[in-house]
């Protein structure tokens, strides 16, 4: 965990499954652990199984930006962490941060965009957030605005060009 990402999500070990033909764990796992962690998040905040079905709401993902910074192999111990980075009646964009659980090293951030969508009509939807989860929500945007903002929030992906 770190000050930019204090709320602790999940541990997770390397799965043999993770790991590619480089001997580490692959692009898609990072992927993978990220969602599995956040969706704790939504959890916490009352979109769970059981608040998803009362409310016939769910969250998509509508931009994802991972960060590789260091290796993890298998059987590694990973700790991922998280917060909410922004939020409006409609979306959350939030980050999260996988640290080897062990020693601490920053492997790999994650900053997404998720989106609301009501589920009970004949076709999905953008939608509002429901209550309670709306309340929850704001409540939480408003305890994570005063942390620091992480490195490399908001960048998204371009190549470093020299100028002339």
């Amino acid at each position: 965990m770190s000050e930019t990402a204090p709320f602790p999500l999940m541990t997770v070990s390397v799965k043999a499954s993770w790991v590619d033909f480089n001997g580490h764990m692959n692009d898609a796992a990072y992927a993978e652990a990220f969602s599995e962690a956040l969706m704790v998040m939504t959890d916490h905040l009352g979109l769970d199984a059981v608040g998803r079905k009362s409310t016939g709401h769910t969250i998509y993902t509508i931009a994802m930006m991972i960060r590789y910074l260091h290796e993890a192999s298998e059987g590694s111990s990973l700790q991922l962490s998280g917060r909410i980075l922004e939020s409006d009646d409609k979306r959350i964009r939030v980050w999260a941060e996988l640290h080897h659980a062990e020693d601490g090293t920053l492997l790999a951030t994650t900053e997404q965009l998720f989106l609301c969508v009501d589920q009970s009509g004949a076709s999905p939807k953008a939608s509002r957030w429901p209550q309670p989860f709306a309340q929850r929500l704001k409540e939480l945007t408003a305890e994570h605005a005063g942390l620091p903002v992480p490195k490399g929030a908001g960048d998204g992906i371009r190549i470093k060009r020299e100028s002339n």
